[in-house]
């Protein structure tokens, strides 16, 4: 994304499509027990409901910036891949002891998260912010609305409910600065990121 101003990292968000709950279970023992790398604050899971994705979150996702995360996020992933491969050829941690499972009903995908952020427009005025607010930013896709005093498409976020996951959703959301700098910020699949925000960038003539 350097071509629009932004820069991208790991989000140190990951969904598992396909998994359950004894997959699920495999793979995060397995992660956390060949895990070596920088303090990323564990990984905190959203089990999945009735046919539904898995989403995991380092527990120090909201820095996902810091260096040391994005070191931590690179390992996760690649445990996690690893951990992914081993389940979908059969192998299974039961009470802790291997079982394999022949043949494997898993193909389970792993699919990590990006972020980005940056400037994506300077010296917006307050009328033209209005104008995009009120003619240009609705029509775009997967409009949501406004949340928390920012325009947001494709979803809000994380939701946590008493110190616990309830809601994983992509989002971008775009904030206007005093001094007319347009903020961008987005989370979400590299591909759906790479999809959309070029039709942002189209609507708002940057």
């Amino acid at each position: 994304m350097a071509e629009l101003g932004l820069h991208g990292a790991l989000a140190g968000i990951y969904v598992l499509r396909g998994a359950d709950v004894a997959a699920l279970d495999t793979i995060v023992q397995v992660t956390a027990e060949g895990y070596e790398g920088p303090d990323v604050g564990g990984l905190d899971v959203m089990a999945p409901g009735a046919g539904s994705d898995v989403w995991l979150l380092l527990g120090r996702w909201m820095d996902c910036f810091a260096d040391e995360v994005q070191v931590g996020a690179g390992i996760v992933l690649a445990r996690l891949r690893d951990a992914v491969s081993m389940v979908n050829a059969g192998t299974l941690r039961v009470r802790g002891e291997a079982t394999v499972v022949v043949p494997s009903p898993y193909q389970i995908e792993v699919v990590p998260w990006a972020i980005v952020h940056g400037a994506v427009a300077e010296g917006i005025s307050q009328a033209s912010w209005s104008h995009w607010l009120h003619d240009v930013f609705p029509h775009l896709p997967s409009w949501i609305g406004m949340h928390m005093g920012a325009p947001h498409w494709l979803g809000v976020g994380v939701r946590l409910e008493e110190g616990q996951i309830e809601q994983v959703t992509p989002y971008v959301r775009l904030d206007r600065r005093a001094d007319g700098t347009v903020l961008l910020t987005g989370v979400a699949e590299d591909a759906v990121l790479r999809a959309w925000i070029p039709l942002l960038k189209a609507a708002i003539g940057v």
